[in-house]
C-alpha cells in the first residue's frame, strides 16, 4: 500500500520556516533539540565560575531605626520584620 505521510523534504525551508534548530520529520513539523555542549566542562573552568559567586558579600539593609541586617530576615536587635514585632526581644539584667 502507498504510505500516509507525504514526501520527505528535499528542498531547503520556506520564508516562513526557521533555517536552524531543531530536527524536521517527514510531516514538515519541527522537532525541539536540547542545546548540548559540544566538550567537557574542564575542572578549572568550572572552579572558576564557581569562585566567581563566592567573591559576592551579602546585601545588607537599613531599616526604620538605623541597624543594619540581611533582607528577608528578622531584625535580631529588634526582632521585627517589615514593620512589624515578630520576636520578643530579653535584654538581659544587669
Amino acid at each position: 500500500g502507498e504510505s500516509m505521510l507525504p514526501p520527505a523534504r528535499t528542498t531547503s525551508p520556506k520564508k516562513d520556516e526557521p533555517r536552524s534548530g531543531g530536527i524536521w520529520t517527514n510531516s514538515k513539523r519541527r522537532i525541539e533539540t536540547m542545546g548540548v555542549p559540544k566538550r567537557k566542562t574542564s575542572k578549572m573552568r568550572l572552579r572558576m565560575r564557581r569562585a566567581a559567586h563566592r567573591r559576592d558579600l551579602p546585601q545588607l539593609r537599613r531599616d526604620k531605626t538605623g541597624n543594619f541586617h540581611l533582607p528577608h530576615v528578622v531584625d535580631p536587635a529588634t526582632g521585627r520584620y517589615r514593620d512589624r514585632q515578630v520576636l520578643t526581644i530579653e535584654t538581659p539584667a544587669a
